[in-house]
């Protein structure tokens, strides 16, 4: 099995935080990134890596600094 870009941990804590900024689905913070709901099913579950425009993009949506986001345990 390949590994993934993000550990579980990481995975719970995204989530938990996509719904704590109001978006409550992958569609609804798909449709503001302007990108696929599989694509950002896929960066969110491990299965591909995140682009630094993706991260900066999801930082200014979630208004919190990119680094907190993806690089803080």
């Amino acid at each position: 099995m390949a590994e993934k870009y993000m550990k579980e941990t990481e995975i719970r804590r995204f989530k938990s935080l996509m719904m704590e900024k109001g978006f409550d689905s992958v569609v609804k913070l798909a449709r503001a990134m302007g990108i696929r709901r599989q694509t950002l099913s896929g960066k969110i579950n491990g299965r591909t890596d995140w682009s630094r425009t993706d991260m900066e993009t999801v930082g200014k949506l979630f208004n919190e600094d990119p680094k907190i986001i993806f690089f803080e345990d």
